[in-house]
């Protein structure tokens, strides 16, 4: 899973494992992101 800021900016890589998943976005600032999957579906979520 890849993290990529609005912008476009890569963010940063995860590996996840089969199941539910739990991704830390404490460190993260406030801005629009994109999860990105290895197989290629796109989720948008925005930190406040």
């Amino acid at each position: 899973m890849k993290k990529i800021l609005f912008s476009g900016a890569f963010v940063s890589t995860h590996t996840l494992s089969a199941g539910s998943n739990t991704i830390n976005v404490n460190n993260l600032t406030n801005g629009i992101y994109f999860l990105k999957s290895g197989n290629g579906s796109t989720v948008k979520f925005v930190k406040e």
